[in-house]
């Protein structure tokens, strides 16, 4: 999964010479016997070998392929190659919360659904979920529950869900899992996570200041938007401001399953706030204006306080039902953000 260094290395003459697709498939071979002798059947992910798809029919019977592909539309494929070949695989979507503060609901709809239509129309296996939490894992758990709900509704009847409106799907899963028959509390959390066009991977790169630039794939600096991203950035900011405000009334009605949920969509809604207000004071330090129709963006100085208090209230609910793990990350993420913006206030 995601070899970016195959055949670089001591192997680079071997690459040469075999190309890295036969290079890779040798070693996976490898493994795949270790496994068998152990009474196991592998699986692998799929995505290195669609890099080399004539070698394809060349893998092993007794393995699983997990084609994995996050797009809304499953632009990768993948799913017609594995059937062609005769190899057995799963299709895997994702539930979509990673990296942000709140889950992207639109995408992983469209992506699980679409992800089981292909399993069912090239005779996958099964259908594996996925969640993820790179750069410290800021997305709570109950921000992937949607996504694990829909996950197990499509792998179980996909055409059910064929042309299902979202308010549908929003009623439904609002009413199981959020205690929330109106479906106004996933609608809601619907636009907030449109909203986020600062994404914590993009804030967390531009903060680790130990990570050298481009170090893990093409970055966009967070302080080099256009004009126009900036006024798209403004305008979420608004929206996500305003949907806050009602964020609590729609929690107060609804009697969720988990009881943390409550909690960690207010703090996910207020992290994704916060995300947003200190690139929009970052601008302004370097005396970008904004429209007058943005909602009043506080001072750098305020921001900076408030994501120090925000911080400890994170640390609070994260450590109810989470080991430390790589909580220093986000830790020391906001709080180094809040010390940039110190110094943008300073100056």
């Amino acid at each position: 999964d995601e070899t970016f260094d195959l055949g670089q290395g001591r192997n680079k003459a071997k690459a040469a010479r075999y190309g890295k697709g036969r290079l890779y498939l040798g070693f996976v071979k490898k493994v795949m016997r270790a496994v068998r002798r152990q009474g196991k059947t592998p699986m692998l992910w799929g995505d290195i070998i669609l890099n080399h798809p004539k070698l394809v029919p060349s893998m092993p019977l007794k393995a699983v392929v997990l084609n994995w592909d996050y797009t809304p539309d499953v632009l990768r494929g993948g799913s017609d190659l594995f059937a062609a070949a005769g190899r057995p695989f799963y299709v895997c979507p994702g539930v979509h919360a990673w990296l942000g503060w709140l889950p992207q609901l639109d995408i992983a709809r469209e992506n699980i659904l679409a992800q089981a239509r292909a399993g069912l129309k090239y005779g996958a296996e099964g259908l594996l979920n996925t969640d993820w939490g790179d750069c410290g894992h800021v997305n709570f758990l109950s921000s992937s529950y949607y996504g694990l709900v829909l996950g197990a509704a499509a792998g179980w009847n996909v055409k059910t869900h064929r042309g299902e409106e979202p308010t549908a799907l929003d009623r439904r899963i609002g009413a199981l899992e959020f205690g929330d028959r109106s479906g106004r509390l996933l609608r809601r959390l619907r636009r907030m996570g449109t909203a986020q066009v600062v994404d914590w991977k993009t804030m967390a790169r531009w903060l680790e200041t130990s990570c050298a630039p481009g170090a893990f794939g093409a970055d966009t600096p967070l302080l080099d938007l256009t004009t126009a991203q900036l006024r798209r950035l403004e305008t979420a900011y608004t929206r996500l401001v305003r949907d806050r405000e009602g964020l609590e009334d729609d929690l107060a009605t609804a009697t969720p399953r988990d009881p943390l949920v409550a909690r960690e969509t207010c703090l996910g809604a207020e992290g994704a706030d916060l995300l947003l207000a200190a690139t929009l004071a970052l601008f302004r330090a370097r005396g970008l204006q904004c429209r007058p129709a943005t909602r009043r963006v506080p001072p750098a100085a305020e921001v900076a306080d408030a994501l120090r208090r925000f911080e400890g209230r994170v640390s609070a609910v994260w450590h109810q039902r989470n080991r430390p793990s790589e909580y220093f990350r986000i830790r020391l993420a906001l709080l180094e953000l809040a010390r940039r913006l110190d110094v943008v206030h300073c100056t």
